[in-house]
């Protein structure tokens, strides 16, 4: 923290002084000890010193004005400070002009300074050939803090990236300018290295080239079109001609130490030069990179959540602020996602862990942070501006939803503590002290739960596998399984598994980021958030090596990927069935309507049932377990990659029983002949109905049944008796899903890595994963 502060000041406005000082009256020290010409030929280091003092009054008089005139922030001014406020109002203006006056006078002076010593003559100026250059190299010095001098007033008006790339691009090409200026004059008087001088002022020349252009960059961007991808292509080839450059700089300073070593003549200068113009270079790119950075600067923060400690009036007020901002939660229910978070949190599976996380505005905490802070928390920059967004199929006709969250204040009346008055009248119709204990305690409860409800910005739940072995996922044609046997989670070095984060539920495999609050941009919002998440991953005990965010490509979420620093990963596409228009119809009607032919003929004929289960037994879940054992077996019979997880019969009978008084979920089963057949859990999210954690015997003529074909059939006719809006099917099998209606709707993915070398590696297995 000292030497942080120590740094901060020696680049203070007081010091950038001092330096441009010290260094313009060592030039005229030196012309006038030095220089055998006529003095008053080279007037500028003498108006340079005129101008320093005149800085240094203006400099004063803002120290004086900012201490004794101004108020502070949030502050009234005292008597003093508004009397003498009174006649400095009259010539602050005046005074900002004459300001503007002189920083123009001084960047005029620099340019000229430059162009002189490009055009000075190179004979009978000065002693020896070594104090003309040891004079040239001070006098660019003394022109970069010249421009030293021009950013002490530029932080009112500009950012500091933006000066600091204008600053050094001006550094860069005061550089080349005395790079070429001086092996212009070395290239007459040594001939025999003249192939090497004209590689410097090739070198000069392109530093100049490159230096105009970072001014240009830093004239173009701005905090709108930063992120624009045209801007993105211009910084891309300014990088790329920065490369270059660099490139060749070092080339030529690798070149001129053996070139010193054996001819005395070529000055020192050189290498100084180019040394510094490569350290001006790295500035210049890592400026450059900051333009692009899509980091969004956010007030929020992640915290873990318990569900299991609510009682039902907050489970209702959770559920009541997804249901609010549904356009985003398009497709569910507020209360039917809080009870399959809370479900998961607290169902048993080995390997695997769910927790709830309450994204917050670090505003509304409990904590001190400076005017500043909160005023660049509530800035989130214009770069991030809400987008347009194709229309999503939850969306109803592709029409806005007329329920806005004006009606937030109504609907969390009921969640609002009490007023003061109301407890002053309480507390005279009671008499018990101890019962007016418990009052307050209630009220206190009632204002931190209101507090909760109004400043959250999301709910999310994350599943955490521990152990999550990439080689599973990668192909055996590309050595997935030698991989596997010698890096797999059962290898002896078990170096590809990866603690990997899923923030969604994997059944059925669905986003579970829920927003609780409105915005205006919705983009910004979410790129914010996914960058919030990964700040809470470094700092918790969870740290997981990767993080994967599914989503609805064309969403607001898949637009915000770019901006919030994750990657984009390609995942399956889901198959979605949509029901709104046969509501109150039958399913012959909508196969009808579907020109679908019915596949259940010979499971009819053989008498067979149809089951649903609300009231599960342990031997019941046993029997899903076994029959999604099958379709597992199934996949590795055929090559393909296992699931992240296997469902044991207690994990299915928790899905089940915990948090599941309204049927939720339940079991569904084909039976023929007294034998279960084919099987899955049904999950109703509110608009939305799916089915998760299939099962088919495939050794009990399932296929001669078309089991599965008549297990989607009796899901939709579920539906349409329920009046369910959508049912998502899920990925796999995509042919005989679109057969039976449905629509493929592409997932996309954001995936994060904590370590930026394996995220190719990653990305490249993400791609893989069977979900």
């Amino acid at each position: 923290m000292r030497l942080s502060r120590t740094l901060h000041w020696l680049r203070g406005p007081w010091f950038l002084w001092f330096y441009s000082f010290a260094f313009n009256l060592a030039d005229v020290v030196m012309f006038y000890v030095l220089s055998s010409s006529d003095h008053d030929k080279y007037p500028y280091p003498v108006i340079s010193l005129t101008l320093n003092v005149v800085v240094l009054i203006m400099l004063v008089y803002d120290r004086l004005h900012a201490r004794f005139i101004d108020a502070k922030p949030g502050e009234e001014p005292t008597p003093r400070q508004a009397k003498i406020g009174k006649y400095t109002k009259m010539i602050r203006k005046p005074y900002l002009l004459f300001k503007t006056i002189i920083w123009l006078f001084i960047c005029a002076m620099c340019i000229s300074r430059v162009i002189l010593i490009t055009y000075r003559p190179s004979t009978d100026e000065f002693p020896s050939r070594g104090d003309q250059n040891a004079f040239i190299v001070v006098t660019v010095f003394a022109a970069i803090c010249d421009c030293g001098l021009l950013t002490i007033w530029w932080q009112a008006s500009i950012r500091t990236t933006h000066g600091l790339l204008a600053f050094a691009s001006a550094i860069h090409g005061l550089l080349g300018v005395g790079i070429v200026q001086i092996n212009i004059n070395l290239i007459k008087n040594q001939e025999h290295l003249s192939r090497i001088h004209n590689l410097y002022v090739f070198d000069g020349a392109f530093i100049l080239a490159q230096a105009f252009f970072g001014l240009t960059v830093t004239m173009v961007i701005s905090d709108k079109n930063r992120l624009n991808s045209v801007i993105g292509k211009l910084i891309f080839l300014y990088d790329a001609m920065l490369l270059v450059v660099t490139a060749l700089t070092v080339a030529c300073l690798i070149t001129v130490f053996p070139t010193l070593h054996y001819h005395q003549d070529m000055p020192v200068s050189n290498p100084i030069l180019f040394g510094i113009s490569i350290g001006v270079a790295i500035v210049c790119y890592v400026c450059s990179r900051v333009f692009r950075i899509r980091f969004p600067s956010t007030d929020l923060e992640v915290m873990e959540y318990d569900l299991s400690t609510l009682t039902e009036t907050q489970r209702q007020g959770w559920a009541k602020v997804i249901d609010l901002n549904h356009k985003l939660n398009a497709g569910v229910s507020g209360d039917a996602v809080i009870s399959l978070m809370n479900c998961y949190c607290q169902a048993e599976l080995p390997g695997m862990t769910c927790k709830v996380l309450r994204v917050v505005k670090k505003s509304s905490l409990e904590r001190e942070y400076t005017p500043r802070d909160l005023e660049k928390a509530n800035d989130i920059s214009k770069a991030w501006d809400a987008l347009d967004h194709e229309g999503l199929l939850f969306q109803k006709d592709g029409k806005e939803d007329p329920q806005s969250w004006s009606d937030t204040t109504t609907v969390l009346e009921e969640y609002k503590p009490l007023s003061k008055t109301k407890l002053k009248r309480m507390a005279k119709k009671q008499k018990s002290e101890q019962l007016m204990e418990s009052i307050e305690e209630l009220q206190l409860k009632m204002e931190k739960f209101y507090n909760e409800l109004t400043n959250t910005e999301a709910l999310i739940m994350i599943t955490i596998v521990e152990e999550f072995d990439l080689a599973e996922r990668i192909p055996a044609k590309f050595g997935g399984k030698w991989l596997q046997r010698h890096f797999g989670k059962n290898s002896k070095w078990p170096l590809l598994v990866l603690k990997f984060g899923l923030l969604g539920f994997h059944w059925p495999f669905k986003r579970s980021t829920f927003y609780c609050s409105s915005t205006k941009k919705p983009v910004a919002r979410s790129a914010a958030i996914m960058h919030a998440l990964s700040e809470w991953n470094e700092k918790s005990g969870e740290r997981c090596t990767v993080m994967v965010d599914p989503t609805y490509k064309h969403d607001y979420a898949e637009t915000g990927i770019r901006f919030s620093g994750w990657y984009k990963v390609g995942l399956p596409s889901t198959h979605i069935a949509d029901l709104r228009p046969y509501k109150n119809k039958t399913l012959q009607q909508y196969f009808k309507a579907k020109k679908y032919r019915v596949q259940d003929k010979a499971f009819n004929e053989a008498n067979g049932e149809v089951i649903e289960i609300k009231d599960v037994t342990m031997e019941q879940c046993e029997e899903i377990c076994y029959l999604n054992e099958m379709i597992g077996d199934a996949r590795s019979d055929n090559d393909q990659s296992d699931t992240l997880f296997h469902p044991t019969p207690q994990f299915v009978y928790d899905q089940c029983h915990i948090d599941n008084s309204k049927n939720y979920r339940s079991l569904l089963f084909l039976k023929v002949n007294g034998k279960y057949i084919a099987s899955c859990i049904i999950y109703r999210l509110g608009e939305t109905m799916t089915m998760d954690i299939n099962g088919i015997d495939y050794g009990a003529d399932a296929k001669q049944y078309k089991a599965y074909f008549v297990l989607m059939q009796e899901v939709i006719r579920l539906a349409l008796k329920e009046n369910i809006s959508f049912v998502d099917f899920g990925p796999t099998t995509e042919n005989a899903k679109v057969d039976i209606g449905c629509s493929v709707v592409p997932l996309v993915g954001s995936l994060y890595t904590r370590m930026k070398a394996i995220g190719p590696i990653v990305k490249f297995a993400a791609d893989r994963v069977d979900v």
